[in-house]
């Protein structure tokens, strides 16, 4: 994912050329990298975080709050653990 995001930046980036052709290559490679990411977004496995997330969101749509509550508090603990680890890690 992040090789297909780089790419499409190095190309989107290219200095110009007056040429055609030049520009229906750059315009069909953005095309064809976007198109990629796109599915690899679809088929990747959430994340901790995203399943989380979308939970909350399915128990506030089935007006289960106490389960929405619940997930609120797992995704804060998770941000607060993933905050810390992130610190931690800049002091080394």
């Amino acid at each position: 994912l992040n090789i297909a995001k780089e790419a499409r930046k190095k190309i989107d980036n290219l200095e110009e050329i007056d040429f055609e052709e030049f520009h229906a290559e750059k315009s069909r490679s953005l095309k064809a990298l976007e198109k990629l990411i796109q599915g690899i977004l679809e088929k990747r496995p959430l994340s901790i975080s995203e399943k989380l997330k979308k939970g909350l969101t399915e128990a506030i749509l089935q007006e289960e709050f106490e389960k929405a509550a619940s997930i609120r508090d797992q995704i804060q603990d998770l941000e607060q653990d993933t905050n810390s680890a992130s610190k931690t890690a800049e002091k080394a």
